[in-house]
C-alpha cells in the first residue's frame, strides 16, 4: 500500500514541486483514482504502465514504482561470529593498544 501522499513524493524524484502536482494530478483523473485512499499493488501497477507510456523521462520513478511492488528486500544473513580462541587472542590486543593509547600517570613532584 502506498498513499497518494507517498506517490506525490516519488513523483518529484523526477519533477519539481508543480511538475509533479500536475502529472498527480492527471495520473490521478486519467486512472480513476480520486477516491482511492491508499494504492494497492493493482494500481500501482496502472500507475507504472500509464507513466511509462504518457510521461516522458518518468523511467527512473516507473524503476522505483516497481521496486516498491517487490517489496522489501530480503535480510542479509547474520554475519558468522569469530570462533572463541580468535575473539580471546584479540581481546589482549585490544587491551594492549588502549594501554598505549592512555595517558601516562602524572608523577608529583616537590614543591
Amino acid at each position: 500500500m502506498l498513499s497518494k501522499d507517498k506517490l506525490l513524493d516519488v513523483l518529484k524524484i523526477r519533477f519539481d514541486y508543480y511538475a509533479a502536482q500536475a502529472v498527480f494530478a492527471d495520473v490521478v483523473s486519467s486512472l480513476g483514482l480520486k477516491d482511492v485512499a491508499d494504492l494497492g499493488a493493482a494500481e500501482l501497477e496502472k500507475v507504472a504502465a500509464y507513466l511509462a507510456e504518457k510521461v516522458p523521462g518518468s523511467a527512473r520513478i516507473v524503476e522505483h514504482l516497481k521496486g516498491l511492488l517487490a517489496g522489501p528486500a530480503p535480510a542479509k544473513a547474520p554475519a558468522e561470529e569469530a570462533p572463541p580462541a580468535a575473539a580471546e587472542e584479540a581481546a589482549p590486543a585490544e587491551e594492549a593498544a588502549a594501554a598505549e593509547e592512555a595517558p601516562a600517570p602524572k608523577k608529583k613532584g616537590k614543591k
